[in-house]
């Protein structure tokens, strides 16, 4: 990832010092045989370091090199990211590697993106999902019952190995690893996102890890597999998201991998937000894009509005990552990803803009056809857009060196104005649904293919002197159903009167995630099961008088009307039997 520039310490520690020289040493090398030679004497530091919870020395050599070494700092960094996520631990006498992993899930919406602690189940599941299909056949897979938000990923570089070494213990002993959230950040609303499972894969000493380690593996073929079964059980817990699960790898290389999928994967989305909200084509929008410098260029803004008034209505930021320079083509990246979309008019300005934030609300100022910098501002007919004042604290200064460049997009912009636009390009959901259909198209299909309840079908059609149109959903949320192109509904009769709790309440879905873990269904015809159990105990509970009687059985019936018919047949059986 591209290093941040701090400046240069005149003083350092004894071990600051050394770390610098045997990464010098073998930024220097000449022939594997030194290589080693200089690895060994380096990883031993960095492990005694890391162990000692001495994080400002490992920084500070960092800070050293960056300037004074480039290709030093990198062999720094590899050798600080590689130890901070494995260890060996020793389990019945057998040596055991152990990697901490990332699996992240890119995720957009116009509400909340969800976090925070998973279902036992889910996890359950998710972890036996990641062992069939990513990690190689003798390995064993330790998950966090947690969902990370960036803000709450591992600080520093000893909190990454603390993490480490409790999960692969977790993974040697089969358990899960139930996570103490207390002291995790809040998650900051963004409209598009990323989201981690974080885990532990342990496997013999030298044996493979990965399934693409294996004769018969790829990695092309483990994230497709990972992708078609694990969407299902990734779905619940992201309601109300479109989401795409990208390749879980080691936990640097996943989070690096993120950030890179998450700046086009932003860019849909924005289009995305702007054409659902706004009622627009993606042809009746314009984009324009600039490059802004602090120092050296740091990031291309791309302000977002209509084509017929020189306004932005929302803005993106696309970081320069790894290597990126002037000399990089990202322009040439951001106009292919917004012709896929579907806008037309792009504009771009080659002078360099001020890296500059707005003083009153710290938001990026975006770039407009005149050249300017200006604030992005939603029409007052866009009520529903999520708000405008959510801001992402510097989120930089306690994370290792080579991921603070990466975060430098989230520092000031709230979660409206990050990552907002839209696009005929249909953007994945979960499960390889795409989020695409119209209204019309829906009630085409529907007409020709659905007979419903309760209405005469003529009446739907559009031919009818007085027609009565049908309104396709394609969510909910709360008490409220969204069509497809995002017009909202109350649903005043709380879809027949049995939705009480509002369409996808979270509790709901968390307790429905859970029990389809461990069992669907089952006949209670000679089978029975603690769920059905509870539940009857419960209900006859709720019968009892003030002698302490109460029913006794509970009989389940499929609705209302078949209740109703089994109570009568019960009544008529027991008093002529």
């Amino acid at each position: 990832m591209k290093r941040s520039r701090f400046a240069a310490r005149s003083r350092i520690s004894a071990d600051a010092a050394e770390l610098s020289r045997l990464a010098t040493g073998l930024a220097e090398s000449g022939s594997r045989i030194e290589d080693a030679y200089w690895e060994a004497r380096l990883t031993e530091l960095v492990d005694d370091l890391l162990q000692a919870g001495a994080e400002d020395d490992l920084n500070a050599a960092l800070d050293r090199l960056f300037e004074a070494h480039p290709g030093a700092h990198d062999e720094l960094a590899d050798a600080i990211e590689g130890r901070a996520e494995t260890c060996t631990l020793t389990h019945a006498g057998h040596d055991f590697d152990v990697l901490l992993f990332a699996a992240p899930v890119l995720a957009w919406s116009r509400y909340s993106i969800p976090s925070g602690t998973l279902p036992k189940a889910a996890v359950q599941v998710l972890a036996t999902q990641l062992g069939a299909h990513t990690f190689a056949a003798d390995a064993r897979v330790a998950l966090t019952d947690y969902l990370f938000s960036p803000d709450q990923l591992p600080r520093s570089f000893c909190d990454t190995r603390q993490l480490a070494r409790t999960l692969g213990a977790a993974a040697i002993e089969g358990q899960t690893l139930a996570l103490d959230a207390q002291g995790l950040d809040e998650t900051n609303r963004f409209l598009s996102d990323v989201r981690y499972l974080l885990g532990a894969v342990v496997v013999r000493r030298g044996q493979p890890i990965f399934r693409w380690n294996e004769k018969d593996g790829s990695r092309e073929g483990a994230l497709r597999e990972w992708i078609k079964q694990g969407s299902p059980n990734l779905e619940p817990l992201l309601t109300g998201c479109a989401c795409q699960p990208l390749l879980p790898d080691a936990y640097h290389a996943a989070c690096r991998a993120a950030d890179r999928a998450s700046r086009p994967y932003s860019l849909r989305a924005s289009v995305a937000f702007l054409q659902t909200t706004l009622g627009l084509p993606a042809e009746a929008l314009r984009a324009v894009v600039g490059p802004f410098h602090d120092r050296e260029l740091e990031e291309y803004r791309i302000g977002l509005g209509p084509r017929e008034r020189d306004t932005n209505y929302h803005g993106v930021v696309w970081p320069l990552l790894g290597n990126e320079d002037e000399n990089t083509d990202v322009a040439g990246e951001i106009e292919s990803v917004l012709r896929e979309c579907g806008l037309k008019e792009i504009v771009f300005h080659d002078h360099p803009f001020p890296f500059e934030f707005c003083d009153d609300c710290g938001m990026p100022l975006y770039p407009n056809t005149e050249g300017e910098v200006v604030h992005p501002e939603m029409p007052e007919q866009a009520l529903d857009a999520p708000p405008q004042t959510l801001h992402g604290a510097d989120r930089r200064k306690h994370l290792p060196q080579r991921r603070r460049d990466a975060e430098v997009r989230r520092e000031n912009f709230p979660a409206s104005d990050a990552f907002l636009c839209v696009s005929p390009v249909p953007l994945p959901l979960c499960g390889g649904r795409a989020i695409h259909m119209t209204n019309d198209e829906l009630l085409r299909r529907s007409l020709a293919a659905v007979w419903h309840p309760c209405t005469q079908m003529k009446q739907h059609e559009a031919a009818q002197p007085l027609p009565l149109p049908m309104i396709p959903i394609v969510r909910g949320e709360g008490a409220w159903l969204v069509d497809a192109d995002g017009r909202r509904y109350l649903d005043g009769i709380s879809s027949w009167w049995v939705n009480l709790f509002g369409h996808c309440n979270p509790r709901i879905n968390a307790a429905l995630a859970d029990q389809l873990g461990r069992l669907e269904h089952v006949i209670l015809a000679g089978f029975t099961h603690e769920p059905v159990i509870e539940l009857s105990e419960r209900l006859a509970a709720l019968t009892g008088n003030d002698t302490g009687e109460r029913l006794g059985h509970c009989f389940y019936a499929s609705d209302g009307a078949s209740a109703t018919e089994i109570a009568l047949m019960m009544s008529f059986h027991y008093w002529r039997n």
